[in-house]
């Protein structure tokens, strides 16, 4: 199996919010799929376990990332209704 790869830390911050909401949830739907995936317990893959967390690990680090972009943005139009 491929190893899911995220847009990146901070890859969308500047661009437009839009562009950001599809990437934010392409990547949700794939952190969900990974974290949802059945796992052998009987035989666990210790090098398997932690390669899936880490690829979580670096999705969800891009969601926040996103997310604290799309927050900064939203910060600035209420300061421009503000003023």
């Amino acid at each position: 199996m491929a190893t899911p790869t995220s847009n990146g830390k901070g890859s969308q911050q500047n661009s437009h919010p839009v562009s950001q909401n599809n990437s934010l949830e392409a990547d949700i739907a794939l952190l969900s799929s990974l974290l949802s995936q059945n796992v052998d317990e009987s035989d666990p893959d210790v090098s398997e376990l932690l390669r899936r967390l880490e690829a979580a690990e670096g999705i969800a680090d891009g969601v926040e990332s996103r997310l604290d972009g799309i927050m900064d943005h939203l910060d600035n139009l209420l300061g421009d209704l503000e003023a």
